[in-house]
């Protein structure tokens, strides 16, 4: 089904957008069918950043879901950069080029920027009714690196196609284009310790407060759990979306093994979080690539892992050790493709 601005157009939608390649293929079906399941007046944008992944997911195109390939909008600055930056860097680089092209090619009044590793569990809408007239929203990080990789996330970024959302959004662009990598330095950190000058450089910029929205591994221990909220100062906020970030999937034997490298893990966040999302994931093997899974298995960080992620946490304030750190380490952290 060929999609245009005109079969949009007249659609009172929701537009979100994101980005994903064939090795995160099943992150990013996840994240749509969990939107699926809490609504249904709403159009996933994705960008397709390899060739695999866009002639599998054209085929699913459909009023909810439009598929484009990176390749179609590689300027040649984009590809000159292409060939400097590491695959993950790259990625963010094209983050707000990506956003505002479908901003502009489908002619949107806005558009909501979402990661492919998120799920939703309940309804996006109290998020859109802090935004109310907000030309730009952000949700923060609630974590204790802030000074690092930044005070908000770029999970979840609203831009409304006005004056004020446009200038924000070029601004970032421009941004990413001139310096995006993943290491800290001189008050940067890829495409996303940007956002703290938001609020700042520009007007009408909402920071969600909803305690629901942006829940994960990294802040899932302030909260204690009642009945499927979380509660936060004895303010009890419904679960919107869960980050799974830093999560990786194989399968061994018909098992979906999932591998946890920097999360805490116990029967609580299973019930609520993990296992909802590998019963999706599991779902959709079999919907979109015809793979059965019988069973599940979630694979605790190792010793080493522990250890490191303790004597990162000792040092991770210290600027001459930082620089050191993201001197050598490169972040290509990437998975093979599941196509």
């Amino acid at each position: 089904m060929e999609i245009t601005r005109d079969t949009l157009k007249n659609k009172r939608m929701r537009h979100f957008c994101t980005y994903f390649d064939s090795a995160y293929i099943w992150k990013g079906l996840a994240l749509y069918e969990s939107m699926k399941q809490v609504a249904n007046n709403f159009c996933l944008h994705v960008m397709a950043l390899d060739d695999k992944s866009y002639k599998f997911l054209k085929v699913y195109e459909c009023e909810s879901l439009t598929i484009d390939n990176l390749r179609d909008i590689e300027t040649e600055e984009l590809l000159h950069l292409k060939e400097e930056r590491t695959r993950a860097e790259y990625c963010w680089t094209c983050g707000p080029v990506i956003i505002l092209h479908l901003i502009d090619k489908y002619q949107l009044e806005d558009i909501t920027y979402l990661d492919s590793d998120l799920m939703f569990y309940s309804s996006y809408e109290p998020i859109y009714q802090e935004i109310g007239n907000g030309s730009v929203a952000i949700t923060p990080q609630y974590s204790n690196h802030d000074n690092q990789v930044g005070k908000f996330c770029v999970q979840f970024m609203y831009f409304k196609n006005d004056a004020d959302g446009r200038a924000c959004l070029i601004w970032w662009r421009d941004c990413c284009i001139k310096w995006c990598f993943a290491r800290y330095e001189d008050g940067k950190f890829g495409d996303q310790k940007y956002l703290d000058y938001f609020p700042t450089l520009f007007n009408n910029v909402v920071i969600i407060s909803h305690r629901g929205a942006g829940i994960a591994n990294w802040n899932m221990g302030l909260y204690r759990y009642e009945n499927g909220e979380a509660v936060y100062e004895e303010k009890h906020y419904p679960i919107i979306f869960f980050h799974f970030h830093g999560l990786r999937m194989t399968i061994e034997n018909n098992t979906l093994v999932f591998q946890l490298f920097d999360c805490d893990y116990n029967k609580l966040y299973d019930k609520l979080f993990f296992h909802p999302y590998m019963t999706l994931v599991a779902d959709n093997l079999n919907k979109y690539f015809n793979q059965r899974i019988e069973h599940f298995e979630v694979r605790k960080k190792s010793l080493f892992n522990v250890i490191y992620s303790y004597i990162k946490s000792l040092f991770r304030n210290i600027n001459i050790v930082q620089r050191i750190y993201f001197q050598f380490h490169k972040h290509e952290s990437w998975e093979d493709s599941k196509l």
